[in-house]
């Protein structure tokens, strides 16, 4: 399977996101997208949101830093499944405004997770 580090897209008129062919396996069990730590958004497989993202927000009950990382990814956060034939899911209206994203996105892989981001 090809590996895609990275891709450009433009968001249609309903703010859905293409998922390049290549990579529909990998979002098979859906998506989750999240804030990041800056003005981007993250978009997570949900089976790797589920087996490495979940576990590290469970944490301490009294660690103010997992508090801190649970009101980061979890504000605004929403779980979806790609569009039958299409391969897309739509990013809400609000996680693009926290991200400065119009219409025309960068995603680059970051490991297990793509960042997205308004494309320069």
């Amino acid at each position: 399977m090809t590996q895609v580090d990275y891709f450009q897209r433009k968001l249609d008129d309903k703010r859905r996101l293409t998922i390049p062919t290549e990579l529909r396996e990998t979002f098979a069990s859906g998506a989750v997208i999240t804030r990041g730590f800056g003005k981007y958004l993250h978009l997570y497989p949900k089976d790797v949101w589920n087996n490495m993202v979940e576990p590290k927000l469970a944490g301490d009950i009294l660690d103010e830093r997992i508090a801190d990382l649970n009101v980061q990814f979890r504000m605004g956060k929403v779980e979806q499944s790609l569009d039958g034939k299409q391969g897309r899911i739509t990013v809400e209206q609000h996680l693009l405004d926290y991200a400065g994203i119009q219409r025309d996105v960068a995603a680059v892989s970051v490991g297990n997770y793509f960042r997205l981001m308004a494309a320069e």
